[in-house]
């Protein structure tokens, strides 16, 4: 077979330069492998009879440690609304939102670059307040960095190791990292689809360096919205790198019979995970979004109200 031998030449490779790693040459230019890359290459996967698949750990439907999602959305829709009572959700191991089932509670941290101080604080008191829960003040940090800005990657599609040093440290020790919004983690152009995909690099690596899951908030694309198409794939802004990087992609939309209060939470891209169905979500007192099913939401803050410890949930190492 034309494989044989080839896990064994793998291991074995040489190639006659320095440090033992091997060089490519392309006419008069030489390009050295990097280290990582050449590892990654040799570490071929093999299985025995008695393996056994291993479960997925989400933790949010379709977000694992190490992946990066994205939240798209027009401006104005409540985009930041759902990502903190998505990491109330996790902070505490309880679904506040009908689809994100959260099955483990665990440390959340959430950066803001858009609202202040006191706008986030406004919106976690209406948060526990309506699902009648504690704040857990152990596990979910939030802060408001409206003046100031990360610069992973700059204008020319360079990373910038002094952010992306900041934004793992942050990262550090949490099941899910949020950063609302993406814009304001780069200066590159967004339609530039190798800045885009570097970007999105940085955002994996740091995820699987610190083991923690990240989300962004991403704005939906002026055509999508007049087109009425903001649940799509294509709906995000920029360019399609950021969709095709991204692990999970869930849109917030106005639905196209144009009721104001009535928003569709669509799951347009999920890794690993059963197909999720739209789900119809409505604003209430202070703009906090539950499901447009009254009984639901009933529901819900019934059972929020017997089960505020998350008993029987297993916290995240």
């Amino acid at each position: 077979m034309a494989l044989f031998g080839f896990r064994d030449k793998l291991a074995n490779k040489k190639d006659s330069v320095t440090g033992g790693v091997p060089k490519l040459k392309q006419g008069a230019v030489v390009m050295m492998i990097p280290q990582k890359l050449l590892e990654q290459s040799r570490d071929v996967i093999d299985i025995s009879a008695s393996d056994e698949p291993v479960q997925h750990n989400f933790i949010i439907p379709g977000l694992e440690s190490g992946d990066v999602g994205i939240v798209g959305a027009p401006g104005g829709t409540g985009k930041s609304f759902l990502l903190l009572e998505i990491a109330m959700s996790v902070a505490l191991g309880m679904t506040l939102i009908p689809g994100m089932t959260v099955d483990f509670v665990g440390p959340v941290r959430v950066l803001n670059f858009e609202e202040k101080r006191q706008s986030l604080k406004n919106r976690l008191i209406w948060i526990c307040r309506y699902f009648g829960v504690d704040f857990p003040s152990d596990r979910l940090f939030v802060s408001s960095l409206s003046n100031s800005a990360l610069r992973l990657v700059d204008v020319n599609g360079n990373v910038d190791d002094e952010y992306v040093s900041f934004l793992k440290n942050q990262a550090e020790g949490v099941s899910l990292l949020i950063i609302d919004p993406l814009r304001m983690c780069h200066m590159a152009d967004e339609n530039n689809a190798g800045a885009m995909a570097m970007l999105m690099q940085v955002l994996k690596n740091i995820g699987e360096e610190t083991g923690a899951g990240v989300l962004v908030a991403h704005h939906s694309s002026k055509a999508s919205i007049l087109n009425g198409q903001g649940n799509v794939q294509q709906s995000v802004r920029g360019s399609s790198a950021l969709v095709d990087a991204a692990r999970l992609v869930i849109t917030l939309s106005r639905p196209k019979n144009g009721e104001s209060n009535l928003l569709e939470l669509s799951w347009v891209k999920i890794n690993s995970h059963p197909p999720i169905e739209p789900v119809t979500l409505m604003r209430v007192a202070g703009g906090v979004l539950v499901s447009a099913k009254l009984e639901h939401s009933i529901e819900i803050i019934s059972s929020m109200k017997n089960n505020k410890k998350g008993d029987g949930r297993v916290a995240r190492a």
